[in-house]
């Protein structure tokens, strides 16, 4: 979780956390030569919790989204205190 993340604050108990820090994104060759480059925000962080449920959508398509929600949940790996923010009790990556 970079610094300036939210966090997840008081919904801690519930909350997905994905990088969203230097993350590679495909871009025009106008851009950069090798088609590639890295950003930060949201909109890097953010696909990686919908490809997860889209994974499990796919192996398990008769679950429901909020059984999907809890089997997420269930299963993540509890990454601790971050030195960053240590509200955040739940965090779950796809490396």
């Amino acid at each position: 979780i970079t610094s300036f993340s939210n966090g997840c604050g008081n919904t801690k108990a519930y909350c997905i956390a994905a990088p969203g820090k230097d993350i590679n994104s495909t871009v025009p060759t106008a851009l950069d030569s090798d088609g590639y480059d890295e950003y930060d925000g949201t909109s890097m962080a953010a696909p990686h919790v919908a490809a997860a449920i889209a994974i499990l959508k796919h192996e398990y398509p008769n679950l429901t989204g909020a059984q999907i929600v809890d089997l997420l949940l269930d299963n993540a790996t509890d990454l601790g205190d971050s030195d960053i923010l240590n509200a955040l009790s739940v965090a779950f990556s796809i490396l």
